[in-house]
């Protein structure tokens, strides 16, 4: 599991650093930012922490996320990232 997120975390990046395009930020955001922050793991809100002020499509990507699945911290963390951008 760890090499598939750390892959997905670097697909992401590389998403992130090549494109604008609001239809590969909604499906970005509601495919696997989603499905990453929907397993709690703090690794994957360590990286959103890090590179959402680099990345101010991560922001745009992430308000296409359904957070009714996150764990509590998850979502207070996603929730805070949206409300502060």
């Amino acid at each position: 599991m760890r090499r598939d997120r750390d892959a997905f975390l670097r697909l992401i990046e590389s998403i992130l650093a090549q494109t604008s395009d609001p239809w590969v930020l909604e499906n970005l955001g509601a495919g696997p930012l989603e499905d990453l922050l929907t397993t709690g793991d703090p690794t994957v809100i360590d990286f959103i922490e890090k590179k959402y002020r680099t990345y101010p499509n991560l922001v745009e990507a992430m308000r296409y996320m359904w957070m009714d699945d996150f764990p509590a911290h998850s979502r207070q963390f996603a929730e805070k990232i949206l409300t502060e951008s």
